[in-house]
């Protein structure tokens, strides 16, 4: 028994940290190798285990009648799979062999500030498992991983009753509850398990990521030793608003250390900062003053081609989180696009031109899905009126 335990812990690390991580190499091969750093490399990853599962499933979902879970489930652990091998192919490749860890360099001071950084980090993870209890969404969104990774249909029966039903539009496209159960088979682990015991820790840990990117490129422009401590002072200050923000059940602090497993909390603390992460990089293609760098006729860098592959990867995370995600998400890009168009410098209008149409393309897609999904909804609804 005691083996039998190892055993799924480590295939649980496998496939939850190894491969994820070296898939995160597939985005990231773009950039130089100093700019592949650790908390990059691991958020790229899933953005595109989460892209990869969204763009399988879906269409396995409305054509087989919520009957492919098994074919998702193949499909999907062999697109991770050959993720993971071209990123250890490209980390064999690189100069460097190790990606940079930013907690590892500096003065004793800065190593003493990441130091506290990652012990609010250990705290907060071990009090979302510690003080877990139940709570109301576990009968929908955790009974439907429990039901597909017993009965491999999904979204097939009414979690609230366990009877037959139609296809819920309203979550249909949000499929992480399926996420959790094919990992909960990949790893051998039973999806409550799994969802309350291990999850936590791999959600704060994304998030933590996603912040700490977001810091390194909001202050890209300091002395890198002092970027560095004020990089770890700002993940200090994101763990005590994680510790003490939880001042009533509505805040995004409770729902990332209490409620983690949820579409709405993966969207509020990971894939929020990941898109200000986004936004950060493509501000910094643009020079302040004119000369030559920016120009329209200038060779696409690394970064543009990393902007342009990780928002629309973005952007298909939040269609796995919820319904509404990919719509604020795309809103949000968009947004900073404007204002980076508004904004001093040198404006380059064909790079912005390229990161709006890399972002609109998966949510118009993601819209007229919806739309299609919804018509006969609307006509049953509204067409006794008539």
């Amino acid at each position: 028994m005691r083996m039998s335990a190892l055993l799924k812990l480590g295939s649980t690390m496998i496939w939850m940290l190894i491969l994820p991580f070296l898939a995160g190499y597939l985005p990231c091969c773009v950039l130089p190798e100093k700019e592949r750093t650790c908390s990059r490399i691991f958020l790229s990853g899933y953005l595109l285990n989460f892209a990869i599962f969204e763009c399988l499933g879906v269409p396995i979902l409305l054509l087989l009648d919520r009957r492919g879970f098994t074919l998702l489930l193949v499909l999907y652990v062999m697109l991770l799979t050959a993720a993971a091998v071209f990123g250890a192919y490209q980390l064999r490749r690189s100069r460097s062999r190790l990606p940079r860890i930013c907690f590892l360099e500096g003065s004793v001071t800065e190593k003493l500030l990441w130091a506290a950084a990652a012990l609010l980090f250990l705290v907060i993870a071990a009090m979302s498992v510690i003080f877990a209890f139940y709570d109301g969404d576990d009968a929908y969104y955790v009974v439907e991983s429990v039901q597909t990774w017993q009965s491999g249909l999904m979204y097939y029966y009414l979690p609230y009753t366990g009877t037959n039903t139609t296809l819920d539009v309203r979550h249909a496209l949000a499929m992480l509850p399926i996420w959790f159960a094919a990992l909960a088979k990949m790893t051998g682990t039973h999806p409550t398990i799994l969802i309350h015991s291990f999850s936590p820790a791999l959600i704060l840990l994304l998030s933590d990521c996603a912040f700490a990117e977001a810091a390194r490129l909001l202050f890209a422009d300091r002395d890198p030793a002092v970027r560095n401590r004020m990089s770890a002072c700002f993940m200090i200050l994101v763990g005590v608003l994680q510790l003490f923000g939880a001042v009533s059940i509505y805040t995004p602090e409770y729902f990332v250390v209490l409620r983690p497993w949820q579409g709405k909390s993966l969207f509020a603390a990971v894939l929020l900062p990941a898109a200000f992460a986004v936004l950060l990089t493509a501000g910094s293609l643009l020079p302040a003053k004119s000369g030559k760098a920016g120009e329209d006729d200038e060779k696409t860098t690394g970064q543009e081609r990393y902007v342009c592959i990780l928002g629309p990867l973005l952007i298909l995370a939040g269609c796995l989180m919820t319904e509404m995600a990919p719509l604020f998400l795309t809103g949000l890009l968009l947004l900073g696009v404007i204002l980076l168009r508004m904004g001093p410098g040198k404006n380059n209008p064909k790079l912005l031109y390229r990161l709006t149409r890399s972002f609109m393309i998966p949510a118009v897609v993601y819209i007229i899905l919806m739309i299609v999904l919804l018509l006969p909804h609307l006509v049953r609804t509204f067409g006794g009126y008539h």
